[in-house]
């Protein structure tokens, strides 16, 4: 038998298998390259003062952002990953027809429809306008999200996907299993912290705690306040820091600039340190590498201290903050 013709056979073996089943009223999966839409849906909510928007999604992404002042938007589409059975079908259009969203005076909810396995395969992404006057709270099992320009507090979670926070007038938390996080102009304090992903915060008006298990941080303040930063495997950098600093680094180099108005405690497993203090204020040193150097520009008074290659532990200006900075491999500058 030839090629051609053993292709044929097979061919016409699964068209006749796909009409017994569906003859047999079984659910044919249905495909397709990158998923297809299964419907969408919009809701238009009224309000007449500060919402709270909570948001719970299983799979699918998040955008939040300004609008009217008197209103909620909320636009949703539903789509599908490469394969899904006619239930799923059928379970799109019942919530096309009878959509996971409530309103409560001023408080609105999305919830996470029945059978919660729906999301198995399909995903519904929600983009929402609000008024600026906003809390938010929202979780996604797996999505991205995005928010900007509303008040907050604001507190987003994923279980996998990339979160970005813009332009908010308080608090911020964000957390993700696995994504990079990125915050810009929170006037406030922010924590965050992901399984896997970067860091990168620009402009925050407060203290800054940040976690990642690998990745870099990337941080800049605007206001007083303590940083706490901790990274598996990656640099630190925090700019402008009026406060204490705690700072860790599985892997990876350090970098600090401001003014300690409380400890700065900085450690990194391998890599360099340096650290650039501003004005003129006294400290209380201990610098170590293991292997490298350290070098201190300012003159330094022993008072029981020492000074050799790999360590430093003296006074500065006569003493005062404590700095202290070790590496287990690595130079370490301070200035």
């Amino acid at each position: 038998m030839k090629n051609w013709e053993k292709v044929l056979i097979t061919v016409v073996l699964l068209i006749t298998a796909a009409i017994l089943i569906g003859q047999n009223g079984i659910d044919v999966l249905a495909a397709g390259p990158g998923g297809s839409d299964l419907g969408n849906f919009d809701r238009t909510f009224t309000v007449n003062g500060p919402v709270q928007l909570n948001i719970e999604n299983g799979s699918g992404s998040v955008k939040v952002s300004r609008g009217a002042v008197d209103k909620v938007e909320i636009h949703a589409k539903i789509r599908s990953s490469n394969w899904f059975s006619g239930d799923t079908e059928e379970q799109a259009k019942k919530i096309v027809a009878n959509p996971p969203v409530e309103q409560s005076g001023n408080n609105i909810r999305i919830y996470k429809p029945e059978p919660h396995d729906f999301f198995n395969h399909v995903s519904i992404s929600y983009d929402i306008t609000v008024p600026e006057a906003t809390t938010l709270n929202s979780a996604t099992g797996s999505g991205s999200q995005t928010v900007a320009s509303i008040k907050g507090p604001v507190s987003i979670r994923s279980g996998s996907g990339s979160l970005n926070i813009t332009d908010i007038g308080d608090q911020a938390e964000a957390s993700t299993g696995s994504g990079s996080i990125t915050l810009q102009s929170i006037k406030g304090p922010a924590k965050v912290q992901t399984g896997s992903g970067s860091v990168h915060a620009d402009g925050i008006a407060g203290a800054f705690r940040v976690r990642t298990g690998s990745g870099g941080i990337d941080a800049r303040l605007t206001s007083p306040g303590d940083v706490d930063a901790q990274t598996g495997s990656g640099h630190i950098t925090i700019e402008d820091v009026n406060g204490g600093v705690s700072a860790r680094a599985g892997s990876g180099s350090i970098k600090v600039n401001g003014r300690p108005t409380s400890e700065w405690n900085v450690h990194s497993g391998s890599g360099s340190i340096d650290l650039r203090v501003a004005g003129e204020q006294g400290l209380d040193l201990y610098a170590r590498t293991s292997s490298g150097s350290v070098n201190v520009d300012s003159p330094i008074t022993l008072e029981g201290g020492q000074i050799n290659r790999h360590e430093v532990r003296g006074k500065i200006r006569g003493g005062g903050t404590r700095l202290e900075a070790t590496t287990g491999s690595g130079t370490i500058h301070i200035q």
